[in-house]
């Protein structure tokens, strides 16, 4: 378990991506919309960069329409 702070995770993202487009302001909407869990601590937001790390990868995989909405598969 990486617990971070959303600066720290962006941080952490860019060293490893430097041409990454996962911004502050998109991982907040990612906490928002119930997507990633987080623990709060004061005022602080932290995230499990592991956790991250598996939602982004398992959200590749998905068949997405035009519109951005998951796409139902053919069998």
């Amino acid at each position: 378990m990486r617990m971070r702070t959303l600066p720290e995770a962006i941080n952490i993202i860019k060293k490893e991506d430097p041409e990454t487009c996962l911004t502050i302001r998109a991982l907040r909407r990612m906490i928002d919309e119930g997507k990633i869990p987080f623990a709060a601590v004061g005022n602080k937001r932290l995230i499990d960069l592991d956790t991250l790390g598996e939602y982004l990868f398992k959200t590749q995989d998905r068949p997405h329409n035009l519109d951005g909405q998951i796409q139902a598969i053919a069998e």
